[in-house]
């Protein structure tokens, strides 16, 4: 089979960063974030295979601050140690990088809670989550007022 040339080039672009960037603000904080398709820049939050997370805010939390929420107490959902953080409303559902979104979590929590919403994952992890964190509480709420 033969490529022309536009396939080719793009077969190329597979890790290279969008060039469409679209920046807005969350109505109910007006922080600004960027939106999928937003070109990376230095610093900015990524996932291990280097793409951006979607709806990350555009001033990345410090690594310290990574470290000191993990630090900061057991796993939320289950009380085991912690060993990474976790972000209560995934980024690509909305969440913020932001320290308010954060909160320390043990490996296997986190790889099961994935990207899902508190809603989609495990009511027991969550109940646990929503008694010693007040971060959690609030997104819970948040979720399920309507």
């Amino acid at each position: 089979m033969h490529r022309t040339s536009a396939e080719a080039s793009h077969q190329g672009d597979r890790h290279r960063p969008s060039t469409n960037l679209l920046e807005t603000s969350d109505p109910a904080t007006g922080r600004q974030c960027r939106q999928r398709n937003a070109p990376l820049k230095t610093g900015e939050p990524t996932t291990p295979g280097g793409t951006r997370k979607l709806g990350a805010e555009v001033r990345p939390v410090p690594a310290e601050m990574y470290a000191a929420i993990r630090n900061s107490g057991p796993c939320v959902y289950c009380g085991g140690p912690s060993a990474v953080v976790d972000h209560v409303r995934p980024l690509t559902k909305g969440g913020w990088e932001h320290e308010d979104n954060l909160v320390p979590v043990c490996k296997p929590c986190n790889s099961s809670k994935g990207a899902k919403l508190l809603r989609e994952w495990k009511t027991d992890r969550v109940a646990h989550a929503i008694a010693l964190s007040a971060k959690v509480a609030v997104e819970y709420a948040r979720l399920t007022r309507f």
